[in-house]
């Protein structure tokens, strides 16, 4: 029986007992194991992100060159109409001003054109025509007349008003050229075959 407690304890062999020291050291080793697979993780990752970027930064780049192209190109086109506008406007105050001138002119022509239709309505009411008796006051007015006489035929007379032109106060018989009357109030004129006679005064 001694034999056999002796062989079973022979059989089993004692466990070694790591030191402080060993579980220090492979605690280290397996956070450094950790730490360096991190960091390669972490270094991949930022080697994407720098390329990224950096692709990101050369396609903002080709934008801003487009977008300055882009500008310079609209700075151009707004030179241009500002040109253009300018030519516009400087036609367009040129055509204002002509239209003005026009209009001046178009003025002066009407206020002519009514001077010389007041002066024919003027004639035309203080023409005596030939063969005619007149009164002054009533259907002429008193004034000098005026006649050119184109022959030795022409008479005229002047004669005192409500006497049936009997009272002759003047008159002519065979008057040849410019012949010239004149008339005042109270008094009656009548002509023949001296044509038609113009206030003058």
């Amino acid at each position: 029986m001694p034999a056999a407690a002796n062989t079973s304890a022979s059989s089993s062999k004692p466990r070694r007992k790591m030191s402080k020291t060993a579980v220090a050291l492979l605690v280290a080793s397996a956070a450094a194991v950790t730490g360096w697979v991190a960091f390669g993780v972490t270094a991949s990752d930022l080697s994407e992100a720098l390329f990224a970027a950096n692709k990101s930064q050369t396609t903002a780049e080709g934008r801003i060159e487009t977008l300055q192209s882009n500008s310079a190109s609209l700075e151009r086109d707004l030179d241009e109409m500002t040109q253009a506008r300018n030519v516009f406007k400087n036609a367009s105050d040129d055509v204002a001003a002509l239209e003005e001138s026009v209009a001046e002119r178009e003025l002066a022509v009407t206020g002519r054109e009514e001077a010389i239709t007041a002066k024919e309505t003027r004639i035309q009411a203080t023409t005596l025509k030939d063969g005619t008796y007149y009164t002054v006051g009533v259907s002429m007015e008193a004034g000098t007349y005026q006649t050119t006489s184109t022959s030795g035929r022409c008479y005229w007379k002047i004669t005192k008003s409500g006497t049936n032109y009997d009272d002759i106060v003047e008159n002519d018989l065979g008057g040849i050229g410019v012949l010239t009357v004149s008339v005042s109030g109270g008094q009656d004129f009548q002509s023949s075959s001296c044509g038609d006679w113009a206030k003058i005064g």
